[in-house]
């Protein structure tokens, strides 16, 4: 992976944080936690983490990175932001 680049503005979060997190590109976002450590979990524009960006675009193996990053399991995640987990059993 090339070098990363940042401009030192805000929209750098955007572009190249959440942006990552959305295409599910592990790699490119354990970098730039690398860089950023911060960027776990920071909070965007409309309330947006790279978290909350992976999961609405459904990118499971990221979602699962970065709550493992955080230390945390699904269950605390959901009782921290309020909501509450379906469970299917099979």
């Amino acid at each position: 992976m090339p070098k990363l680049r940042f401009r030192g503005i805000a929209s750098d979060f955007l572009k190249i944080g959440v942006a990552a997190a959305a295409r599910g590109d592990v790699e490119a976002v354990r970098a730039i936690i690398g860089e950023r450590p911060g960027w776990l979990s920071r909070v965007g524009p409309h309330g947006r983490t790279m978290l909350w960006e992976a999961s609405h675009r459904g990118r499971l193996g990221m979602v699962e990175y970065l709550v493992n990053r955080r230390g945390e399991t699904a269950t605390m995640v959901a009782a921290r932001v309020g909501v509450e987990l379906e469970v299917e059993r099979s």
